[in-house]
């Protein structure tokens, strides 16, 4: 009987866990639609209830146009490779992978996931990008390197980057 009560506790505390880590990421994307919004772009959170698959976490009509899918991150520890493998998959309509079991996997496998990932990405029209922040700093943007060089192809040569 004392075996039981100590899988409750430790069940109410993953519970919990959990719900403070949903609040905290609705509470990151919040912030992260502040950050557009202060610098004159429209952005909002999205609704996640109702989006789809390959819908982002804000809705961001300027960079929507664009083709970008963005993801938002809040967290302490910065794992770019798995949230790349999710946003892909999620993006691309592929199956759920358990980011906590992609480890053991074979290289086979991994490479078999990978190969899937990147014909279905080239044949979406979005490319994603992580916009990921730490307690206390401030936020980032990560995308794809051949991603980030098609982006910048397409934006004026001279960009005055004073904060206005």
């Amino acid at each position: 009987m004392e075996m039981l009560q100590l899988d409750l506790k430790n069940l109410k505390t993953k519970v919990k866990k959990r719900k403070n880590s949903r609040r905290k990421g609705a509470q990151g994307e919040r912030d992260a639609a502040k950050v557009f919004v202060s610098r004159g772009i429209e952005a909002e959170r999205a609704q996640q209830y109702k989006g789809t698959k390959d819908s982002g976490d804000l809705n961001i009509p300027r960079l929507d146009a664009m083709g970008l899918h963005n993801e938002i991150k809040r967290a302490e520890q910065v794992t770019l490779n798995k949230w790349f493998v999710k946003t892909d998959d999620d993006l691309c309509g592929l199956d759920d992978v358990d980011l906590d079991l992609m480890t053991p996997r074979t290289p086979r496998d991994r490479a078999a996931h990978a190969l899937e990932r990147r014909v279905a990405l080239e044949a979406s029209d979005k490319r994603p990008f992580i916009m990921h922040k730490r307690n206390d700093e401030e936020w980032f943007v990560s995308m794809r390197a051949e991603d980030f060089i098609t982006l910048i192809k397409h934006i004026p040569t001279k960009i005055n980057w004073r904060k206005k």
